[in-house]
């Protein structure tokens, strides 16, 4: 008897992260260029095309972090996590 597997491609969910203001843009690129394994620099213009989850992997390192980031910027890191949309 011979069996066929039907491998079903899993629909990966995509992440949608919204900032608002300069600070929550800055915060960002702050915590990206300072936990992220990405080789240079990233830039506002190279930000869109960061994969969402990675820096969204970077903001929860910023705000668990208490040495390197303020608590107004802690509260902003997760002001920012909360608007995360799964699409």
């Amino acid at each position: 008897m011979n069996a066929k597997i039907y491998k079903l491609k899993e629909k990966p969910y995509t992440f949608k992260l919204s900032l608002f203001t300069d600070k929550e843009i800055e915060l960002t690129l702050k915590a990206v260029n300072m936990f992220s394994s990405i080789k240079g620099k990233v830039t506002k213009r190279s930000l869109p095309f960061v994969e969402p989850l990675h820096v969204i992997n970077c903001l929860n390192m910023a705000r668990i972090n208490f040495a390197f980031f303020s608590v107004e910027e802690q509260d902003m890191c997760k002001k920012i996590l909360e608007t995360v949309e799964r699409t």
